[in-house]
């Protein structure tokens, strides 16, 4: 078995078109802005924010501060 010689993280970095770098971009602010309309409908049916925390692998006080402060500034408290 031959070994392929190992590119460069430089070589390998020029080969990506700058698009795709725009595209990953794009791509997180969409899941954050899902995730932020999810957490939102959450609350508004009355779910705890511990169990949002848990689902998002955080704890019920980092949940609340995160989007619960978010969704009081959205609503002028």
């Amino acid at each position: 078995m031959t070994s392929s010689p190992e590119r460069s993280p430089e070589a390998a970095h020029a080969t990506v078109p700058a698009t795709a770098y725009l595209h990953l971009a794009d791509l997180r602010l969409n899941a954050s802005a899902a995730v932020d309309e999810e957490v939102q409908r959450l609350v508004e049916q009355g779910v705890g924010w511990g169990q949002i925390g848990r689902a998002l692998g955080v704890s019920r006080q980092a949940a609340r501060q995160r989007y619960g402060e978010h969704k009081d500034r959205a609503h002028g408290s």
